[in-house]
């Protein structure tokens, strides 16, 4: 983990809805993280494979497919801050011209923005991918198997400025631990 917990909790202002921004290729356990932690805090869970299958009855994957969802997913996450909510962006968002749009929104409707990079080991991603295909979660949206995580492993780039980083299921749960907390002790959860 980066020294984010201090940045963090001075950018965390009361009555500020926070936004926290998932970074990390497919199956390295950003949406069940991004379930545990809204349930926790009673955040929005704006993610990007949900909307995918809502939008598109089939998917394609295209880059005009992945606008609209981006589109989407961006709509849903300004309604949220200006109704006084906090959000979980769960994407892939593997590099800064990814987070970028993300970043901006938050400064522009001044709410508060934490990141979470998910740098899972590979055997454990391919371990997972492989569960996914096997014996399904029904939680889970994401159609991504083991060639799209190939395709997508080499994208992943460092996060820019603090941010936590999870290596496992144990980095994972304190990351969570941490966030719920700073959160808690700001006064900031927003229920709206």
């Amino acid at each position: 983990m980066l020294p984010a917990p201090r940045a963090f909790a001075r950018s965390l202002r009361p009555g500020r809805p926070l936004v926290v921004l998932l970074s990390g290729l497919p199956g390295s356990g950003k949406s069940t993280w991004a379930r545990r932690y809204a349930a926790c805090v009673g955040a929005d869970h704006v993610e990007t494979d949900r909307l995918r299958r809502s939008i598109f009855p089939v998917r394609t994957y295209s880059p005009d497919e992945h606008a609209v969802v981006y589109r989407a997913a961006f709509a849903a996450i300004r309604r949220a801050i200006e109704r006084g909510r906090h959000v979980v962006f769960d994407a892939t968002n593997l590099d800064e011209e990814a987070r970028a749009p993300v970043r901006k929104l938050c400064d522009e409707l001044d709410a508060g923005l934490a990141i979470v990079q998910f740098d899972t080991e590979h055997e454990e991603i391919l371990r997972r991918l492989l569960r996914r295909a096997t014996d399904p979660d029904p939680d889970d949206q994401s159609e991504a198997g083991p060639s799209v995580y190939e395709a997508l492993r080499t994208s992943l780039r460092p996060v820019c400025g603090p941010h936590w980083r999870v290596r496992d299921p144990a980095e994972a749960e304190q990351v969570l631990q941490e966030i719920v907390a700073l959160v808690r002790k700001a006064g900031a959860c927003a229920s709206g």
